[in-house]
């Protein structure tokens, strides 16, 4: 019991120096936060790859994989995410439903598609491929991970804009997007790695 009280206390401490941070320094946060949600995200992308990859096709943990998921979280879809909802914010203006509906329009049609290729396009070039490889990586894997992306995020947002406290939106984000990442971990990863494989005798 002391150990969980013990627990408890330091994650309200930590809970309450982060808010601060948060207040100080809305983008840094959302640096770290975005940084530490990919790592999780590629973690747990690894980790279901490994346990269900043939016995001959496991590899060992891959470190650089999950860095260049930290520098894309951190880097690139923290300022982006920032900069989007702030204009967004100050956009969309009217009665909260049309509020609703015009934000979705505007985030999930023009943002999301636009985010997802430059998701593809960045983690490609991390990962050593040339310019008409990231090319190629959008043409192929855009439309189906939009469509994907649509399945789960305007349900989501639906239900968080118009049930949930403003307060809380952005823990119901945060807990939607751990899996979410390891989805786009998995998605911007694979067909680099099965590009690199031998071909089948």
């Amino acid at each position: 019991i002391l150990v969980v009280v013990r627990l408890c206390k330091m994650f309200a401490g930590l809970w309450r120096a982060y808010a601060q941070f948060t207040e100080c320094n809305p983008l840094g946060s959302k640096m770290v936060l975005s940084g530490t949600l990919w790592v999780l995200g590629d973690t747990i992308s690894q980790s279901l790859e490994r346990a269900y990859a043939p016995p001959s096709e496991t590899q060992g943990f891959d470190f650089m994989r999950t860095l260049r998921s930290a520098f894309f979280g951190a880097c690139v879809w923290a300022p982006l995410g920032h900069k989007w909802y702030g204009l967004l914010d100050r956009w969309v203006k009217g009665a909260p439903h049309l509020n609703t509906v015009q934000s979705l329009i505007l985030d999930q049609g023009a943002f999301a598609p636009f985010f997802l290729a430059t998701l593809f396009t960045v983690m490609t070039l991390l990962q050593g491929g040339s310019p008409s490889d990231a090319a190629n990586k959008v043409k192929s894997d855009l439309v189906p991970t939009v469509l994907t992306n649509w399945t789960v995020w305007i349900p989501v947002q639906i239900l968080n804009l118009t049930k949930v406290p403003v307060q809380q939106r952005v823990a119901v984000i945060n807990v939607v997007a751990v899996p979410w990442n390891a989805f786009l971990c998995w998605k911007s990863n694979r067909s680099r790695t099965t590009e690199k494989q031998p071909p089948a005798e």
